[in-house]
């Protein structure tokens, strides 16, 4: 170089990117675009490193319309072929390329801590639903019953211990399932969702120029609920059809205003004396952020699924009332069967 020269600097290329997968949480890369070499300059959280995820399998089979159906399956870390687990269905699809530890959503779901205890957990959703029409849950209901039959075939799990948790959507999938399936699921849990019910319908007068939650309900259902169009809502609807429920149900409204929106199954099935509870979590989230809520919520969930298909009970001096309530709840399930076998 001269004196007269301009100086030329060489500076590397380097790009910004997010690294994570289904059992390693976000990080913050650096990677030099001219060699290929990344570097970690932020983990959020260093102590998660310490702790075994159960690392998810993409599972896949056809349902009895032929379509192709996946979802991602959660097994125990001391898994053995050959034994037969509990299953929890989780309504809210699956990603390999997320971290994901709860779920599709932090609200009601607990996939690692369910498979931890000894559980299966799949997470799925129908591919190819057709979205706000009367074929939208029966899609749903498709998947989980074929998948249980693809999962009992491979003697993975029991069918008879068999429960299932939606959030906000997918709680009328959850109900339409517990209805209108021929899976005989165990236990079930909702938590602050539409279930395209009566109660559901007239509370959203008004709501969106009654664009929103009715409207939606009139295609999915097939009718509006008046006239001859009752009958289909008879037909069609859920909460009309809370008599052929047997799974013990868990209610959960997420503040005041929630748990009215969630009231109409806990009430029919609670008039028809099956098993169900209602928990009212102290929030106006929808998606939980709240830690202590979250706890609440997820750990319910384990609770309450652990309880019923596991027997389990845990310690904990706090939950001594729950664990009596259920119980409650557990000889009334077991009166009930006993007649209906009769």
């Amino acid at each position: 170089m001269t004196a007269t020269e301009p100086r030329r600097d060489t500076m590397a290329s380097f790009s910004v990117s997010v690294d994570q997968s289904a059992i390693q949480p976000p990080r913050l890369l650096v990677t030099n675009t001219a060699n290929g070499v990344s570097r970690v300059v932020w983990d959020p959280n260093p102590e998660i490193a310490d702790i075994t995820f159960s690392k998810p399998q993409v599972f896949e089979w056809t349902d009895s319309a032929g379509r192709q159906q996946s979802g991602g399956l959660f097994l125990p870390q001391d898994y053995r072929p050959g034994k037969r687990y509990p299953l929890v269905i989780q309504t809210h699809g699956f990603s390999s390329e997320l971290f994901r530890p709860s779920g599709g959503y932090t609200t009601g779901y607990a996939a690692q801590v369910l498979a931890a205890s000894g559980i299966i957990v799949l997470e799925t959703r129908c591919r190819d639903a057709e979205t706000v029409t009367p074929r939208e849950a029966a899609c749903q209901v498709d998947a989980y019953e074929s998948a249980v039959k693809a999962l009992a075939a491979k003697g993975m799990i029991d069918p008879e211990e068999i429960g299932i948790i939606g959030f906000s959507r997918t709680c009328y999938y959850v109900m339409e399932a517990l209805t209108k399936s021929s899976v005989r699921f165990k236990a079930a849990s909702i938590t602050d969702g539409v279930n395209e019910g009566y109660w559901q319908y007239i509370m959203s007068a008004g709501l969106l120029n009654d664009s929103g939650i009715s409207a939606e309900a009139d295609a999915m259902i097939g009718a509006k609920p008046f006239g001859v169009g009752l009958q289909t809502w008879l037909k069609n609807s859920p909460t009309f059809n809370t008599d052929r429920i047997s799974a013990a149900v868990q209610v959960v409204g997420e503040g005041k205003l929630s748990l009215m929106f969630m009231w109409e199954p806990y009430a029919l099935l609670r008039f028809q004396n099956k098993p169900v509870d209602l928990i009212l979590l102290n929030t106006d989230e929808h998606l939980l952020t709240n830690p202590t809520v979250r706890m609440a919520s997820q750990g319910g969930s384990v609770d309450w699924f652990r309880f019923w298909l596991q027997g389990y009970e845990d310690p904990d001096p706090a939950k001594a009332e729950q664990y009596r309530r259920w119980r409650e709840l557990r000889q009334m399930q077991e009166a009930s069967s006993a007649a209906a076998a009769r």
